[in-house]
């Protein structure tokens, strides 16, 4: 991501699935911030939509992205 920004080019992860999470986290709010605030991706392609702007919503008023 950090190759990517330094481009100038925007990051976007597909597809992320609150339904089949990988094994590497144990929640959606996990996978969420991994990908959002630890490894600063752009956006996401993703069949939950509501939910992922709640969180990004809810990170975004209670920190600094």
């Amino acid at each position: 991501v950090r190759w990517a920004h330094n481009a100038n080019l925007k990051v976007h992860v597909f597809t992320l699935r609150k339904d089949q999470l990988p094994s590497y986290v144990k929640s959606w709010e996990e996978l969420l911030t991994l990908f959002y605030k630890t490894l600063k991706v752009d956006g996401a392609f993703t069949d939950f939509t509501d939910e992922a702007k709640q969180f990004l919503t809810k990170v975004s008023s209670n920190s600094t992205f």
